[in-house]
């Protein structure tokens, strides 16, 4: 398949979205609370969020005249929410037959709000339509004081800062999310099988005042399998610590942050006997600017380091960026999008670098449905070939 033809199948699915009637966005739980649509905290398009709805979560699912109040939890619908997510995906290789398949992605059910003056609790149950495993997210969060000045907590199994932060960190306006972001980032077997977007298990502890936010998380961390759930090996009591600060910079939905992360993984031997021990380190910077015509520009970059056993491998340092450019059309209600993502794995050991070119279109196309198209281009310089992919996805929330 050649890169013209994957331009012109991604154009005309640009074609497609713009010529279709749409209404307004999805209307999932809180916007049936509130009595309004989810343009309220979302921006271009669901599940991306704006700064309103950033504050929002922030603040346990409240809004500003909610702070310190009691809640009225009697009606379910406010509260519970479910979301399917099917696709159509065309896999083209350099060496090797194409695939074309339709796939139920996932199904997810949601149970979540503000649950007393000072409490919330968020509840995920996602079951993946490939294999149908679960995957579960719980926790139950505090607030203490004001809109603008503010303590909370959060405990659980849960996001940890990828899909739930700000500036580049929200989840994505198309399908994919970064390389950097959703990749295992080092080499194989070289360092620790770890993504800085795997649910983990912890405590968060933060502070708010006005724009900004400090955050200090501690983690259980990964297993040997690079698994945030405890199923694998690494059960042990090191924990995984991860500070950052966010900042939103106006109200539609630009800010950026800064982060670190510090794990230690456990794994076994090469024999299978005993176990050793990787410490590994991430240090990244994203942003995103939107401008007031729909123009954004986002982006990061991410530097790794991982220390793992003498007896497996030698230090490994590695990094990755992306930038993305979009641009909302407001009277047209969708939004065409290209990013461009690389990754080093491994710094020094060669060309390793890891290119992938993507563009697309986004929009709501009738209450509760939003469908997304994306075309790919996968450059693997480590293997020397580049494998191309369309994805579209029609995901409905109610």
């Amino acid at each position: 398949m050649k890169i013209e033809r994957l331009v012109v199948a991604v154009v005309l699915g640009v074609l497609v979205v713009a010529a279709t009637p749409r209404r307004s966005e999805a209307i999932p739980a809180w916007a049936r609370k509130y009595g309004t649509n989810c343009a309220l905290c979302h921006y271009p398009n669901v599940p991306r969020l704006n700064s309103f709805g950033h504050r929002f979560r922030r603040a346990g699912y409240r809004t500003e005249d909610e702070i310190n109040k009691a809640q009225d939890i009697a009606k379910i619908g406010d509260f519970a929410a479910m979301r399917a997510r099917v696709r159509y995906t065309y896999f083209k290789p350099e060496s090797g037959r194409s695939d074309n398949q339709f796939e139920l992605n996932d199904v997810t059910f949601f149970y979540g709000g503000a649950l007393a003056s000072h409490f919330s609790a968020f509840n995920e149950i996602e079951v993946s339509g490939e294999t149908g495993d679960v995957e579960v997210l719980a926790t139950i969060s505090g607030i203490w004081g004001g809109w603008d000045n503010f303590a909370t907590f959060r405990v659980g199994q849960m996001h940890t800062l990828t899909r739930v932060g700000f500036g580049g960190l929200d989840r994505p306006t198309g399908i994919s999310t970064p390389l950097v972001l959703s990749s295992r980032f080092t080499t194989p077997f070289k360092g620790a099988p770890f993504r800085l977007n795997e649910d983990q298990r912890g405590l968060e502890l933060t502070y708010v005042y006005g724009p900004g936010r400090v955050i200090a998380q501690v983690l259980n961390g990964v297993d040997d399998t690079g698994d945030g759930r405890g199923s694998g090996f690494d059960r042990d009591g090191d924990k995984d610590v991860l500070v950052a600060y966010e900042h939103i910079l106006d109200d539609i939905a630009s800010g950026f942050t800064v982060f670190g992360y510090r794990g230690v993984m456990h794994q076994k031997f090469v024999d299978g006997n005993g176990r050793d021990t990787t410490e590994f380190f991430r240090f990244g910077a994203t942003f995103a600017k939107v401008f007031d015509f729909g123009f954004e520009v986002q982006g990061g970059y991410v530097r790794g380091r991982d220390n793992p056993p003498n007896t497996l491998a030698s230090d490994v340092e590695s990094q990755g960026a992306w930038v993305e450019l979009e641009h909302y059309f407001k009277d047209l209600n969708f939004t065409p999008f290209g990013r461009f993502d690389w990754v080093n794995p491994r710094l020094g050991g060669g060309d390793q670098n890891l290119l992938q070119g993507t563009i697309g279109v986004a929009a709501p196309i009738e209450d509760f449905l939003r469908l997304a198209v994306e075309g790919q281009v996968i450059d693997n310089k480590a293997n020397d070939h580049t494998d191309y992919r369309l994805v579209s996805e029609l995901m409905v929330n109610f």
